[in-house]
């Protein structure tokens, strides 16, 4: 075996590794029944059926609007196999999004809607349409830039199949607003991987 041909096993065989040490990590936060069915409970936790992601802006707050907006074009629409793009009906429309002042504690939360479809088996059962729902019973969550930027781009990664990660440098990182407010690298490797575009 000549240099060149060494080199290159040794590359691959490193790079196998390293695939290999990454797996739990990367795949541990993605999928559906993590640790609530993927059923209609507002705490169920499905899959996107696809990569083609369309969502619809109803009553929602001006700045929460422009967020989600951007969490779309900034942090999703990049992933390979993903496209994101809103809609002006709710109809066809894979995620609706809402806000108002909810009885629940959580600042913000993605679930199947009462319409929903399901469909494959964990840990890819998918329904479609999902809701986001942003309570501004918490507007002190809600009233920085920051603040609208990461609960938008978690409950995205929600309505994709993401759970909450231990990487503070992902805003899938659970109740904290000083965390990132950005898709981390290995949030988009996940997605890139388990999504396609029909």
């Amino acid at each position: 075996m000549d240099r060149r041909a060494r080199l290159v096993a040794a590359v691959a065989l490193q790079l196998s590794l390293a695939l290999l040490l990454a797996g739990p990590i990367l795949g541990s936060n993605w999928g559906s029944n993590r640790t609530h069915p993927c059923d209609s409970h507002p705490e169920s936790q499905c899959i996107a059926n696809n990569g083609l992601h369309s969502y619809y802006l109803g009553n929602v707050e001006p700045n929460q609007a422009a967020a989600t907006r951007a969490t779309c074009a900034q942090d999703y629409d990049p992933v390979t196999n993903v496209t994101c793009s809103e809609l002006t009906s709710s109809t066809n429309a894979d995620v609706w999004v809402n806000d108002g002042e909810y009885s629940s504690t959580a600042w913000a939360w993605t679930a199947c809607t009462s319409a929903a479809s399901y469909g494959g088996t964990d840990p890819r059962r998918w329904c479609v349409p999902q809701a986001i729902r942003y309570n501004l019973r918490f507007p002190d969550m809600y009233d920085q830039p920051p603040e609208r930027a990461y609960i938008a781009c978690q409950e995205f990664g929600h309505t994709l199949g993401l759970r909450h990660s231990g990487d503070r440098g992902s805003c899938m990182y659970p109740n904290d607003v000083t965390a990132a407010e950005i898709l981390a690298p290995h949030d988009a490797l996940m997605l890139s991987s388990n999504y396609f575009i029909p």
